[in-house]
């Protein structure tokens, strides 16, 4: 089993779904999207996924052009409805990108009453977030249905991305800390003033008494005073 947990499996599932639903929710007319898996990179938290507003995607002669719709990475072990549910929400915003209806603002984050109705179409519930306008959906009971009938791979989507904190605070996977470097101290050995802190080899001499600076262990002077290089 654990050889079949690729990513390749999830994603071919999601352009399965893209496909069936293209059909059956908007009669064929999106063009197919690149459909890609990855994580939120710099945007707010809890985004579940987003289209682009321009064919970022291109072939090398570039008279192949796609938008791109991304289900987060940190998002993808859900319940599949769910899943797809974030693919239909994204499906809403290429039409609206298609059919040149402005249904967002500031920067894609905002949802416009013009987002609501298109959603409401696509069967899809949608409710009022102060901050983020018509962004809330939820699937309707014959939306769900339909999901459940297009037969998608459950197993396929029980990879989930972990933030390193996440996969280093499991039990039986934490490391040691790291232990912080003390670096050499250098002292005039009649003096003993000044003490210097560095990693470089010293080659100097004291002005008080012309002795030559000597490195002594930094656990036997804890409390010096510290002149960094």
């Amino acid at each position: 089993m654990s050889e079949q947990l690729t990513i390749k499996r999830p994603i071919e599932e999601l352009y399965k779904a893209f496909h069936l639903l293209n059909k059956r929710i908007f009669a064929g007319k999106l063009p197919t999207p690149a459909i890609v898996i990855q994580n939120q990179g710099n945007r707010t938290r809890n985004i579940l996924g987003w289209c682009t507003s321009e064919k970022i995607w291109a072939n090398a002669e570039k008279n192949i052009r796609k938008y791109e719709i991304t289900i987060t990475a940190e998002y993808l072990n859900r319940e599949v409805a769910e899943v797809i549910h974030t693919l239909i929400h994204e499906m809403v915003h290429l039409f609206c990108i298609e059919n040149d209806i402005k249904d967002t603002s500031r920067s894609g984050y905002y949802h416009n009453k013009k987002f609501k109705q298109q959603a409401e179409i696509a069967g899809l519930n949608v409710e009022f977030d102060k901050s983020r306008g018509w962004a809330q959906t939820s699937l309707r009971p014959e939306t769900r249905d339909l999901i459940d009938s297009l037969n998608l791979d459950s197993e396929a989507f029980i990879l989930k991305r972990y933030t390193w904190e996440e996969v280093e605070g499991e039990e039986g996977d934490e490391k040691e800390p790291k232990k912080r470097k003390v670096k050499p101290i250098w002292t005039c050995p009649k003096c003993e003033d000044p003490k210097i802190k560095t990693d470089k080899e010293l080659n100097i001499i004291c002005g008080k008494c012309m002795k030559r600076f000597i490195k002594i262990d930094p656990d036997e002077d804890d409390e010096c005073d510290e002149s960094e290089d």
